[in-house]
């Protein structure tokens, strides 16, 4: 079962900082990400830098602190593709995660740049997908389609403005000892690299 409001990290893009700089956080203080890679690119150094090969990939998974997940293949904007060629970003890439992740079932899509429509939602359920991502900025709740489920991005956000853009301070107190999202907690660690 899930805390009261809950807050899941998500990573786009499967840049090298997620193995170098992130897992290693998570990981001293017992916190788990999603990492979302397009999956042709997995071990690739583009123009925007270098991405996570697949034994890094594994190591996250097997340390059960940053798990896998598609964002397609090439990163595309679906919008903007055939039918068939958004079919295959999609279900190309769920197959790619599977087969090299051992033991891997690929449950979760991320849209790149947000980007989708009522074909990609029926695409990404029909290929076996459990939910999809979105980049709207808005908190999920029970009723928020399983397929549309927004994020607020943080980019190098201070812990204060990340607790106004989710709407901590506006929230009523949590019964008991709830979570308390303060930066001047010794366990809180702001990295802005």
């Amino acid at each position: 079962p899930l805390p009261p409001r809950p807050i899941l990290i998500t990573i786009d893009d499967n840049y090298i900082a997620v193995y170098d700089q992130v897992f290693p956080i998570l990981q001293a203080r017992g916190m788990v990400a999603v990492n979302f890679a397009h999956t042709n690119y997995v071990g690739v150094v583009t123009g925007s830098g270098d991405h996570c090969d697949w034994n890094e990939i594994k190591t996250m998974e097997d340390a059960g602190c940053v798990f896998t997940e598609s964002h397609t293949k090439t990163h595309q904007n679906l919008t903007t593709l055939s039918t068939s060629v958004a079919q295959d970003e999609i279900v190309g890439s769920k197959a790619a995660i599977e087969a090299n992740v051992a033991g891997k079932t690929c449950r979760y899509l991320a849209y790149p740049y947000g980007a989708y429509n009522s074909t990609h939602v029926s695409m990404a359920s029909a290929a076996g997908y459990r939910a999809a991502f979105t980049t709207v900025n808005q908190l999920a709740y029970r009723t928020t389609p399983r397929f549309e489920i927004g994020r607020t991005t943080i980019g190098a956000d201070s812990v204060s403005s990340l607790a106004s853009k989710i709407g901590h301070s506006s929230l009523p107190a949590l019964p008991g000892n709830g979570f308390t999202l303060d930066n001047s907690d010794p366990n809180c660690t702001v990295n802005s690299s």
